[in-house]
């Protein structure tokens, strides 16, 4: 087990932990690169809201029953709350 990530690694098990438990040494290694590392720290909040995002899309679309005008209000809505997290 890697201790000290590298950005690339760090990208990749934030990715991965977003589909799977990450291993606790993993998870460690992700937490403590992610306080030295703004940038890879602004890349896991983004694909959480990301995720967030999609998830709340695919519930909206089950409403088909709602005009489309309130769905693109909703699109709408949920964009901004993704760049708000930004």
């Amino acid at each position: 087990m890697k201790w000290l990530l590298n950005c690339r690694e760090a990208t990749c098990y934030a990715s991965r932990a977003l589909d799977e438990p990450l291993p606790v040494a993993d998870k460690v290694a992700l937490h403590l690169h992610l306080l030295m590392c703004p940038s890879c720290l602004r890349f896991s909040r983004q694909i959480k809201a990301l995720q967030h995002c999609l998830h709340t899309l695919q519930t909206a679309e089950r409403f088909v029953y709602l005009p489309t005008a309130v769905k693109d209000r909703i699109k709408h809505q949920l964009h901004q709350l993704a760049n708000e997290k930004d």
